[in-house]
């Protein structure tokens, strides 16, 4: 019988667990993301559980605690996330937010860590995410904290045309490749169904040019709008 490697989720792991990681310099990477509506066919969860899939499977590549996500973001921007005047979207305002990083920086150096990543992935976090980043570091400048801002760069053509070989995808289709991807893998017909009498066309076959296989997708009616592009890849050492 083969010996279960120990995991590297922060929130599976116990104290001991965690106290040994961080004596050991194991970096930590925080998931940070919105609870925020992602169209007819996409769940409030979709950023800030892209994240955290995205540094589990890092953290089988390499040595990396996948830390405690954080739910919630700053406001969304109607040109960007829908705005805040559609349900199911749950935002935290400006100060709460950055005083809530700094705490979880501080935490995490006061249990010993001292490589922190904090990969973000809503576009209106960008903007708030380096300030509690920079106070901790003023105070703790041993610390060494890695910031992500943007984790969806502009991707050249090349790249676009590796990643999805049927057409160059809207800013939406990237979100819904992984959602799908990490988060379901049954048949559709085994999905939730948030509402009633949608109909059976699925997401991205109702988006010109899309080739996922239709059980990979779930079923949404209307068709959602585009959402905004982002802005370039940003990323700071502190």
């Amino acid at each position: 019988m083969t010996e279960q490697s120990p995991s590297r989720l922060y929130r599976d792991m116990t104290w001991p667990e965690i106290a040994e990681a961080a004596r050991a310099d194991i970096p930590v990477a925080i998931p940070i993301g919105s609870t925020e509506q992602h169209g007819h066919h996409l769940p409030v969860c979709t950023d800030w559980l892209i994240p955290e899939k995205l540094l589990e499977a890092a953290s089988s590549r390499c040595d990396l605690i996948v830390g405690q996500f954080v739910p919630f973001g700053y406001r969304s921007r109607p040109g960007s996330g829908g705005g805040q005047h559609i349900p199911g979207t749950l935002s935290l305002r400006a100060t709460t937010f950055i005083a809530l990083l700094e705490d979880i920086l501080s935490e995490l150096k006061r249990a010993g860590f001292r490589n922190i990543v904090l990969y973000n992935w809503h576009y209106e976090n960008s903007g708030f995410i380096y300030e509690p980043a920079f106070l901790i570091s003023e105070k703790h400048p041993e610390l060494k904290i890695l910031v992500v801002e943007d984790a969806n760069p502009d991707f050249t053509p090349d790249r676009q045309l590796a990643i999805w070989p049927w057409s160059t995808p809207p800013s939406s289709k990237p979100r819904c490749c992984c959602i799908t991807h990490r988060h379901w893998s049954g048949p559709s017909t085994s999905r939730p169904t948030p509402l009633s009498g949608w109909s059976t066309t699925t997401c991205c076959r109702s988006t010109p040019g899309c080739r996922q296989p239709a059980e990979r997708c779930r079923p949404r009616w209307p068709p959602a709008p585009r959402r905004a592009g982002c802005s370039p890849s940003g990323w700071s050492i502190v």
